[in-house]
Parts: C-alpha cells; structure tokens; sequence
C-alpha cells in the first residue's frame, strides 16, 4: 500500500511544472522548500519564498525523498532495523534500557541486580542497585562485615557520549542500606558467690543501618547490542547509623541486557 501510495504520489507532482523544491514525508504530507544541502543523515533547507536566512535541518529517516525544481526524484532509505558494524559504533541505536547482575556477588554471600537507563544522547544514565543476602552469618566479607540488603541511585556522565563500543565514564553514587558486623566482645565480673573472677569472651553478630556517598568510573564494553559489560569502582564516606564514619569503597563486575 504505501509503495503504490509513492507511485500515485510521484505520478501527481510529475505532470506539473516545478518552480521549487518538495520534500515528501514518511506520513504522506510534502512541503516545498529550497533545498540547499543533502548529507547521509539530514536534509538542510529554506522555506520556499521566504525572506528569512533561517536554515532548517530535517532527518533523513523522516522522509520518503526529496523532488528537485527540475522535478528529479531522489529517494532516501529508510532507517534500517537490523544490527551492523556500523551501529555497533553507535550505541544510540541500543536500547535505552538495561537490567544488570553482578555474576561474582554471590561468591561472596549477596546478589546483586538492578536497573540502568540511558539518554536519548547516551551522554548520562541512571542506574539504581540492589543488593540482598542470601547466606548465614558464619560468612563475612573481608571476616568483617557484609551488606543484608540495600538500595542505591547512581548517575553516570559518559564523555565521549553514545559513541564507540568501550566508553569510560565517571559519577557519582548513594547507597543506603542494613550491614551485618561481627564483633568481638569480652566481659569480665566477680562472682560473689565463689569469690572469683568470671571471664567470657566471644563473637557477636550486630546490624546497622548505613548510608555512604562515593564518586565512581569506569568503562563500559558492548560485544553486541544486547550485551553490556561494566567495571566500575567508587570511593566516598559512610555513616553507620548517622553517627559514625567509614572510607566506603567498591569493586564491581556486571553483566547488562538491554532492550
């Protein structure tokens, strides 16, 4: 339909004499125009009779084509939706969203999953973290501590925008949440009843909330459209229950899908 649509089009405009430019729309409408330039992207171009010098830029792919004064057609492709090498470059052509896990988190007692979105640019993205804990308590990170659960909000500023298939980045980050950390404790009373000294010493496990601000980079690696590889790292300070402080830090592998 819309290929015999074009024909019946072309057929019209054809039979009269063209004292300017037209450009024809992907959603049937025309407009005549000065067209003053063609690259592979866009369309520059003036409003027929008018006065003004403002250029107007349209998008190739917002096009059927273009008939010139002469009335020569010149037909443009459309935007193609199959993957290539070329826009493999362009991570404009990816999705603008992207579920991630962290394959290794649970080796070390936790998963960790989450939700990343990217500009229309792919200049920036905001990604929100979670972390859970899925073991016993007889297993620490680093035998000190290690997170129950949280949640995070990151945003990421990517210099070299939606190009290239390994950008770095940098941002920042906050991360709140509940950490486990064993303590070791030791009492000591006298026991009135024998007349001695009592000792006991131990290992205690204790909970407390946490809320750490890092500053964060890294890079970035697309194989494919659908597949994203992030290593990133941060450092900033914590608070464990708003009163004391920490140098907060994090090592990080994961593993996106987009769509």
């Amino acid at each position: 339909m819309k290929k015999e649509f074009l024909i019946v089009l072309l057929s019209i405009l054809t039979t009269v004499s063209f004292s300017q430019d037209v450009l024809l729309f992907q959603d049937g409408s025309k407009k005549d125009a000065k067209i003053l330039e063609i690259s592979p992207e866009t369309v520059k171009y003036k409003k027929h009779n008018s006065s003004s010098d403002v250029v107007y830029t349209e998008d190739k792919y917002n096009l059927i084509g273009v008939v010139f004064e002469d009335g020569e057609f010149e037909k443009f492709e459309g935007r193609k939706n199959t993957f290539s090498k070329n826009m493999s470059s362009n991570l404009g052509e990816y999705g603008n969203n992207m579920f991630f896990l962290a394959p290794i988190a649970p080796l070390y007692g936790y998963v960790g999953i989450g939700y990343e979105h990217f500009s229309k640019s792919g200049r920036s993205s905001i990604r929100i973290p979670l972390i859970l804990q899925i073991n016993d308590e007889d297993f620490q990170i680093n035998n000190n501590y290690r997170p129950l659960y949280g949640v995070g909000y990151e945003h990421k500023f990517y210099p070299t925008g939606s190009s290239g298939i390994v950008r770095g980045f940098l941002g920042f980050a906050e991360h709140l949440g509940v950490l486990s950390i064993r303590e070791y404790y030791y009492y000591e009373y006298y026991d009135d009843w024998n007349g001695t000294y009592e000792y006991y010493d131990g290992i205690e496990y204790n909970s407390y909330f946490f809320n750490d601000t890092q500053f964060i980079g890294g890079v970035q690696f697309h194989p494919s459209k659908l597949i994203n590889i992030t290593l990133d790292a941060g450092i900033g300070l914590g608070l464990l229950d708003f009163d004391e402080s920490y140098l907060s830090y994090k090592i990080g592998l994961n593993l996106g899908f987009r769509f």
